[in-house]
């Protein structure tokens, strides 16, 4: 599951599969809305994990317990690379993907600041639009061309990112205007 954020930390775009599993509308899920399905016991650490986070304009990755429209509650993994305007290297927010963390055997949430490796999809998570699943891609690109120390194709990615970031938030803004009329 694709997700985008502002500068400010806060949720402005979950993929349609968000809506799906969780049963939030896009609506709910804006903001700190999201954190409502996570796990009660979870969510201190979730929040301290993304603020630092977002303080540092720093990639992360966090597992945590999501519950299910069913009312079940899913191990799974997320993160986030942080996302800058190529004009003045502004931070602009974070574009990110959740996975289903299939066998986890966590007791507890945890998280990192300063490394990001997504998960692939799972059955539980797969994009149901091409743009989100470039940029799940474009993700898992990103985290083995910095492990790699390929700087140069890191950079590249980063801009396609970028772009498929700001066309996410374009189709969600579409998508809301249509929505009002």
């Amino acid at each position: 599951m694709i997700w985008a954020s502002d500068s400010q930390g806060r949720t402005t775009y979950v993929s349609p599969e968000w809506l799906v599993l969780t049963g939030q509308s896009r609506a709910e899920a804006e903001g700190l809305g999201w954190l409502e399905v996570t796990h009660p016991a979870d969510r201190e650490i979730v929040l301290a994990v993304v603020e630092e986070a977002n303080r540092a304009a720093a990639d992360f990755t966090i597992t945590f317990r999501l519950r299910r429209r069913n009312g079940d509650f899913v191990w799974m993994v997320g993160g986030a690379m942080p996302s800058f305007s190529p004009q003045d290297g502004r931070f602009l927010g974070f574009l990110g993907s959740i996975s289903e963390a299939p066998k986890l055997a966590a007791s507890k949430a945890h998280g990192r600041v300063g490394h990001y490796r997504p998960l692939p999809p799972s059955p539980l998570t797969q994009p149901h639009s091409v743009l989100d699943l470039i940029a799940d891609h474009l993700l898992m690109a990103r985290a083995l061309a910095a492990e790699a120390g390929e700087e140069m194709l890191r950079s590249i990615i980063d801009m396609s990112l970028l772009e498929a970031g700001q066309r996410l938030a374009r189709c969600h803004r579409e998508r809301n205007s249509s929505a009002l009329n």
